[in-house]
């Protein structure tokens, strides 16, 4: 009921979220059926054994899954404020150079050279 939900609601606006959010309630519903099998109706314990592996490995599997979207997010999010703080950085070592380095008129230097040399 909850998976139709988020598939046809399609609550968060990003699509990468939905879909992540249908894989977590596939995942919680395979670990849910997982859990019948350890009810006192199974006798088996090497059956339960196998089952309690696979559970394992559903819940690996879902733990993976996200922590590799949220590295993968961490990652674009990371180079992006790199690369903002790079231009940041240029743009403002630009202002500090122009307002340091005033064009310098030479005909003028000449001139002011020229009446100083006369004064001595």
């Amino acid at each position: 009921m909850v998976i139709m939900y988020n598939k046809l609601a399609k609550p968060f606006e990003n699509p990468l979220l939905n879909r992540l959010e249908i894989f977590n309630e596939l995942c919680i519903m395979g670990a849910a059926y997982h859990l019948f099998v350890f009810t006192p109706f199974v006798d088996d314990p090497e059956f339960q054994y196998k089952v309690g592996w696979s559970m394992i490995g559903v819940t690996v599997l879902n733990i993976v899954v996200n922590i590799g979207i949220m590295g993968y997010a961490s990652y674009k999010r990371l180079k992006l404020a790199f690369i903002k703080l790079k231009l940041r950085y240029k743009a403002l070592r630009e202002k500090r150079q122009k307002a340091y380095k005033e064009p310098i008129d030479k005909d003028n230097v000449k001139a002011e050279t020229q009446a100083v040399m006369m004064e001595k």
